[in-house]
């Protein structure tokens, strides 16, 4: 399957001083990140926008499919995975997208489980896994294995999707052939990978009737499940120490129970440790390369006031001082050099967002705003491709 050129254009949307935090004298070169690219999903507004951490111009809208709510960078940094999620709707669509970031080309829509949520990625083989919430209405948790055309020569790419209850079924793409189904938990929210140890970690959300409160453990050497791992209400966000040795888990809770831990798993042993107290209602999640802090977007439910970030130091599992982002931060990324992290805010029930805030982690200092599209609901940061 090869790629097809859908829609792009050029753009000069970005910030000035002027939209800077009231009382901050901080210059926008303290904030710029040369050689690096932010890309966002804007839910709201049916696009995928790139950033140029240069200079913070939007340099490319495109078009790469219905309701974009999650993106993953290939581990090769050249293409961008987009999961496409209007699943939760009647007749609603679920698709993957793939973006070819040398020319921004754009694949085909390639059909997906129900409601697409997470996506992540692996290099050898390579492949791309999305987690699929299904819809409002049901229980989901099946996880269907396709195969995606790659617009590099040197592989073929397979993703996982998430179709319906409680199993994961490989499909061939090519021979639209399923192969033996893999169990996993309910309502899969979000995805993470440790692949020295030949693992991803599904976090089993649940829905707001009946929440999960675990991860499942699925082995990708022999496709099958392995446990669920209990860690608390509705998990929401997972990711992997850069050595393997531990994950870290957001315990979201849900509108009338927020969560309020992060709960850190030795992949060793498969067991958890001590709760690690964060803001309300914890969502996304976020690693520096060197593996030294956590950081936690604390969603806050849009009930419970502002949201914040919460640092966590990995050598003592010790919180910092949460600090104010803005309202719906849903999603963090951190970039590769360990300078930056990224938050998307995705609004509040009265007011969609349309904006992205950096921190510099050499001191947890939160920048301008960097307008995007409406309602912002995943980020990631990788180099810019020339």
């Amino acid at each position: 399957m090869g790629l097809l050129l859908m829609a792009s254009c050029s753009t000069s949307t970005g910030v000035s001083a002027k939209s800077q935090i009231p009382g901050s004298s901080v210059s926008l070169k303290s904030w710029e990140d040369p050689g690096y690219s932010l890309y966002v999903a804007d839910t709201s507004s049916n696009d995928v926008r790139v950033i140029n951490l240069a200079n913070f111009k939007t340099s490319r809208v495109l078009n790469a499919g219905p309701s974009p709510i999650a993106l993953a960078l290939t581990q090769d940094d050249r293409s961008l995975v987009v999961a496409n999620n209007t699943g939760g709707q009647v007749g609603g669509t679920s698709t993957l997208t793939i973006i070819h970031l040398s020319n921004y080309a754009v694949s085909p829509q390639i059909q997906a489980g129900q409601g697409p949520y997470a996506v992540a990625t692996i290099a050898n083989p390579p492949l791309a896994f999305a987690a699929d919430m299904g819809l409002m209405a049901i229980d989901p948790s099946k996880i269907s294995k396709i195969n995606l055309s790659h617009p590099s020569p040197k592989a073929v790419a397979n993703a996982w999707i998430v179709k319906d209850a409680n199993t994961i079924t490989p499909i061939n793409t090519s021979t639209l052939t399923p192969l033996p189904p893999i169990y996993a938990g309910p309502g899969p929210g979000a995805i993470a990978i440790a692949p020295r140890r030949d693992l991803a970690l599904v976090a089993d959300s649940g829905t707001q009737a009946n929440p999960g409160d675990s991860i499942s453990i699925i082995n990708l050497r022999t496709d099958s499940f392995v446990k669920e791992v209990v860690t608390g209400l509705a998990p929401q966000g997972v990711v992997v120490t850069p050595n393997e040795k531990y994950a870290y888990v957001t315990d979201s809770g849900w509108w009338e129970d927020p969560g309020r831990y992060v709960v850190p798993v030795d992949l060793s042993n498969l067991k958890t440790l001590p709760p690690i107290k964060t803001g309300i209602g914890p969502l996304g999640i976020a690693i520096t390369p060197n593996g030294k802090w956590v950081y936690v977007a604390n969603y806050a439910w849009q009930l419970y006031g502002y949201g914040t970030i919460t640092p966590i130091d990995t050598s003592t599992n010790k919180p910092g001082k949460a600090f104010k982002v803005g309202p719906g931060p849903i999603s963090i990324t951190i970039s590769p050099d360990g300078k930056f992290a990224y938050v998307a805010l995705v609004g509040t029930l009265a007011k969609v967002g349309h904006s992205v805030v950096p921190i510099r982690l050499s001191d947890n200092k939160v920048g301008p705003p960097i307008e995007v599209g409406k309602g912002p609901s995943s980020v990631v940061v990788g180099p810019t491709i020339k």
